[in-house]
């Protein structure tokens, strides 16, 4: 088994490998650019999903916040580490007070807003989903926007969410948009019992230059403290300046923002340990 460890793999191989932002050939698929696509995109699925389950929720992994309506904001320090941001859910719904911040009647519907930024010696993380072009010159932003249809039956949209990693000084290391390109149907938003039927979510990797399109089959989180998936796959596309084919399978979580996949490109395959700060 390797370890990939979200952060630092990008600032010691990504800075190398992505350096250049000019179109360069297409390169052949690694384990590596596959297990970056998929743990880049996956924490922003969990973390909408869990912010519409309840208004405690909202940025709930960091204990000093302040919640006004349904909109939390944090602002942390602890030595060399920071994290500031704000979660808004707007709704339009058949509740007119929504005082508990949830989706707890049929054909609710919200969408929300986030912008979280987290800094460490090493790096400066943003995830927002304030506008922003891709690489291919196309707008994306907006947010994640979640309907319940019925107490076992939820459709997650990400209308667009925006990441990028800097150095202290700036250096854009990696610049991602995501995007579904068709609706992720889930039994549940809340973590334990949760499934991800089917879904397609697209990531366009603006440093690199290179698109990925990864589709859901079966995702469960048996886990009710880990934002990744304990089980089920994803089929993973890579085009532009990156091509090929992967299939990923989850097997379990170590804890609660680490979780070991195995991603097989043809007759290889790779167990790989994937781990992040979550959304």
């Amino acid at each position: 088994m390797r370890f990939f460890l979200h952060l630092s793999f990008m600032i010691i191989v990504l800075a190398g490998l992505f350096a250049s932002c000019a179109p360069k050939p297409a390169e052949e698929l690694s384990f590596d650019y596959v297990a970056e696509s998929v743990n880049t995109s996956l924490p922003i699925i969990d973390g909408g999903a869990l912010d519409a389950d309840s208004g405690e929720r909202l940025m709930d992994f960091y204990t000093e916040q302040n919640l006004v309506g349904c909109t939390a904001t944090v602002n942390r320090t602890s030595g060399a580490y920071s994290t500031s941001g704000q979660v808004t859910k707007s709704f339009k719904d058949n509740d007119s007070n929504n005082d508990n911040c949830a989706l707890d009647i049929n054909g609710e519907e919200l969408i929300r807003t986030a912008t979280i930024r987290v800094t460490t010696p090493s790096l400066k993380l943003t995830s927002t989903s304030e506008e922003a072009q891709n690489w291919e010159g196309t707008t994306i932003g907006g947010g994640i926007k979640i309907l319940r249809n019925s107490s076992s039956d939820y459709e997650l949209t990400i209308l667009g969410m925006n990441k990028s990693i800097k150095t202290p000084a700036g250096a854009e290391l990696v610049n991602v948009s995501v995007k579904t390109s068709s609706a992720i149907h889930l039994n549940s938003i809340a973590r334990g019992d949760r499934q991800i039927e089917s879904g397609t979510l697209m990531v366009y990797h603006n440093v690199a230059q290179f698109n990925a399109k990864h589709v859901f089959r079966n995702l469960r989180w048996d886990d009710s403290s880990c934002c990744y998936p304990t089980s089920g796959t994803i089929t993973s596309t890579f085009t532009r300046g990156v091509e090929g084919s992967a299939t990923v399978r989850f097997l379990g979580c170590e804890d609660a923002y680490t979780a070991t996949i195995r991603v097989a490109i043809g007759d290889d395959s790779d167990d790989i340990e994937i781990k992040d700060n979550c959304e």
